[in-house]
C-alpha cells in the first residue's frame, strides 16, 4: 500500500504542477514553448513532487526494510501510519524528509 499511495501522490502532483507552472510561465511572455522552458518546468514540478512524496518514500523504505518475524509480521512497525508516527516522534520534521535533495534530483531530471 505505501507504494500505491506514493504513486497516487506523485502522479497527481506532477500532472497538476507541471501544467500549471508551464502555462503560468508562458503567460509572462518571457518564455517560449521550447526545451529550456520544459527543463525549468520539470525541475519545478519535480520540487513539488519531492515535497509531497518524500515523507511517503521514507516511511515506505523504513516499513519495507524492517525485520520480520517467522510469521511475516514486522517487528518495528505495526503499519505505515505507525511507522510515520514513530519516525516523526523520534526524528521530527527532518526525519521524514531525509534524502530530500536526492529525491528531488531523481524526480526533477
Amino acid at each position: 500500500m505505501p507504494t500505491v499511495y506514493r504513486a497516487m501522490l506523485l502522479t497527481s502532483t506532477q500532472l497538476a504542477s507541471y501544467d500549471h507552472v508551464k502555462h503560468s510561465l508562458l503567460q509572462t511572455g518571457v518564455f517560449e514553448d521550447n526545451v529550456p522552458l520544459h527543463l525549468l518546468v520539470s525541475m519545478i514540478a519535480g520540487l513539488f513532487c519531492a515535497i509531497t512524496t518524500a515523507p511517503v518514500d521514507n516511511v515506505k523504505s523504513r516499513y519495507m526494510n524492517q525485520p520480520f518475524d517467522a510469521q511475516g509480521k514486522g517487528t518495528r512497525y505495526l503499519s505505515t501510519v505507525d511507522c510515520f508516527a514513530k519516525t516523526f516522534k523520534a526524528e521530527g520534521f527532518t526525519g521524514v524528509y531525509k534524502g530530500f535533495l536526492a529525491n528531488w534530483m531523481r524526480i526533477g531530471n
